[in-house]
């Protein structure tokens, strides 16, 4: 399991800037992701108060990347669509928890985006973006260890031999 914490400010100086946060994980992987909020982006801002206040993360295919058309090393686009999204209560110390249990991005595409925004007030706000890599496991979803048929060959009379690893 892969334990990522991250700090986000609620006010920021510009509100044109947006705080990305790129994260590359086997597709297999699974995820603990521990977001503390504080009050803005100066350096001794307090941990944010935002009674009754929730957090939401929400993944999606990157069809397109950034430009329009963009194909990833040629790998072309998928169609729209929110892949996972999570909706959770802010603790008492303005700390959200999001989790996603092994294997659950194993059937999305290799390269994801992500957003995170909280509710509070009647109001909600995106305080981070980001790209979720994902890269092909050779582990399998069960973590025993053995390495997934990637090639596969066929024999001279037509069968197929997973013999062959990566």
């Amino acid at each position: 399991m892969t334990d990522i914490s991250v700090t986000l400010p609620v006010q920021r100086r510009s509100p044109l800037y947006i705080p990305r946060r790129d994260i590359a994980l086997a597709a297999t992987d699974s995820l603990s992701l521990l977001v503390s909020l504080v009050e803005s982006d100066d350096p001794d801002a307090p941990p944010a108060s935002l009674p009754g206040a929730s957090a939401t993360m929400t993944v999606w295919n990157d069809q397109w990347g950034y430009w329009s058309g963009c194909w990833d090393y040629g790998r072309g686009g998928w169609p729209g669509g929110v892949l996972w999204s999570d909706a959770v209560a802010l603790s008492s110390e303005s700390v959200a928890e999001f989790f996603l249990p092994i294997a659950t991005m194993s059937g999305w595409p290799l390269r994801t985006l992500w957003a995170l925004s909280v509710e509070f007030s009647g109001t909600s706000t995106m305080i981070s973006t980001g790209r979720l890599h994902l890269t092909p496991s050779l582990i399998n979803a069960t973590g025993s260890g053995v390495p997934s048929p990637l090639i596969l060959d066929a024999d001279p009379d037509g069968h197929m031999d997973s013999n062959y690893h990566v």
